[in-house]
């Protein structure tokens, strides 16, 4: 028994070699089947480019055969998960795209990277590669030679395709990021122009995520704008209520109480970004834990 592979380039097929070594070779990972048949690996150069061949020095039974070819079928399996679809979308980003610069591009790729598993093409892309081990295994039975990349362009034409959607994903949650900066930067830049009204506000936040702004002695802020921006709020908006309400008052100093949670919500970092240096999470008060009206008993 004999064949070659090769996975698309020469760094991916020296990648491939070692990991094929490390399953195979007893002295190195305790393999899968050594026990099954001798099995040698090198990697050579064929036609100008780097090829692995795999042989038994002698032939080997059907059953171990099999077990051969599955247990390969495996390896390059999570080989193309960790490493080839990887690579497949670091190229096409960084060699398309022409409309993004090269710092955007990068960025784009931490996004990738970063939450790459949580689009629902990633997931469908990943159902479709879940095929790859039994017609990989069928396609080893005949072949004597494998192309990773020309496997997965022929044999599971909706693998690519489905990957390549993720890096538009990313794209779009970049620009919505970068969107978000620009309004960060333009808000900041007002709050510069105007003075403070008030030196503390206490923005407290109730179970079903409504809010209140209290003064430095915890009594509650009663003017005609915080009373006409609560109508606003019965409508869904109030983390914007709340954005435009600390904009108009401009407090020196802002405390978020966000009743002890182990997790600030969103818009109390959101917060602390646009009132820089002003605003900051409490620990742990009588307020977070709902006994402030008590104590002014």
């Amino acid at each position: 028994m004999a064949f070659t592979i090769t996975a698309g380039n020469d760094r991916l097929t020296t990648a491939l070699y070692d990991r094929l070594k490390k399953a195979f070779y007893p002295d190195a990972f305790a393999g899968e089947i050594a026990s099954l048949c001798k099995l040698k690996i090198e990697l050579t150069a064929a036609e100008g480019q780097m090829v692995i061949a795999l042989w038994t020095k002698k032939s080997v039974e059907d059953a171990a055969f099999q077990s051969l070819r599955n247990a390969l079928s495996g390896i390059i399996y999570r080989f193309v998960q960790e490493v080839v679809a990887v690579d497949y979308l670091e190229e096409r980003l960084f060699l398309g795209y022409g409309e993004l610069l090269l710092s955007e591009k990068e960025q784009v790729g931490r996004i990738l990277k970063k939450e790459m598993g949580k689009y629902w093409e990633y997931a469908r892309a990943n159902h479709v590669l879940a095929a790859l081990p039994e017609r990989l295994s069928d396609y080893l039975a005949e072949a004597g030679h494998l192309h990773i990349q020309g496997f997965l362009r022929f044999r599971l034409p909706e693998y690519l395709p489905l990957l390549g959607k993720t890096i538009d994903r990313a794209i779009e949650r970049y620009t919505v990021e970068k969107e978000y900066d620009a309004f960060i930067d333009l808000i900041q830049a007002f709050i510069k122009t105007q003075k403070s009204q008030i030196n503390v506000v206490h923005v407290v936040w109730s179970a079903d995520h409504c809010f209140r702004l209290l003064d430095e002695n915890y009594l509650p802020l009663e003017q005609g704008f915080l009373q006409q921006a609560d109508g606003i709020a019965m409508a869904g908006a109030y983390d914007d209520v709340l954005i435009s309400s600390l904009l108009y008052l401009l407090p020196e100093k802002i405390i978020l109480h966000t009743g002890c949670e182990a997790k600030a919500p969103k818009i109390a970092l959101t917060i602390q970004k646009i009132f820089s240096g002003r605003a900051m999470l409490c620990a742990g008060c009588k307020v977070c834990k709902g006994t402030v009206q008590q104590s002014q008993k």
